[in-house]
């Protein structure tokens, strides 16, 4: 299991399962030690970041909300119709729809981001140019934006030429 301590402010995060799809998400306070034995985390700065970057995930990402009678996971999401699902209580499913039981679940809608997936430049002509934004490495993963013009070079490649939107 990783330990992750976020020593200095509110830090939300995003945990994935080892496929991709999304476990589960919330925040942790300052000094604050979350311990989880997935791989990846996402961190943003705020709570708004956070769920605009769940809403714009593909909702395929995300396990189907439990059905009647099936236990519902405190704070993970569920794909519910074409939008997602937060868990807010760990409890067993009911007829209720999760517009009927505000106290159990947070429904966020899913959001098209209309951003491209980053690739690769072949000259000047498709090089990215100052607020440009894209996906990178994947549509499932977060927007950057081009702080320069004529920027050929991944975010990876030269970190400087972008920002984590």
């Amino acid at each position: 299991m990783a330990e992750i301590k976020y020593p200095i402010t509110k830090q939300f995060w995003i945990c994935h399962n080892a496929d991709g799809s999304v476990m589960h998400f919330g925040e942790t306070d300052t000094n604050q030690v979350t311990t989880t034995g997935q791989p990846v985390l996402e961190g943003y700065d705020d709570e708004e970041k956070l769920v605009t970057a769940i809403a714009s995930k593909d909702v395929a990402l995300f396990p189907v909300i439990p059905n009647e009678g099936e236990r519902c996971e405190y704070l993970k999401v569920y794909r519910y119709g074409d939008d997602k699902v937060k868990c807010l209580q760990e409890h067993t499913r009911m007829h209720y729809t999760p517009e009927e039981t505000p106290a159990l679940w947070l429904i966020i809608p899913s959001i098209a981001s209309g951003y491209p997936v980053w690739v690769q430049p072949t000259g000047a002509h498709d090089a990215y140019q100052i607020g440009d934004r894209v996906h990178f490495p994947t549509i499932n993963d977060p927007v950057y934006e081009s702080l320069i013009n004529a920027n050929v070079w991944s975010p990876v490649t030269y970190a400087a030429g972008w920002r984590l939107v």
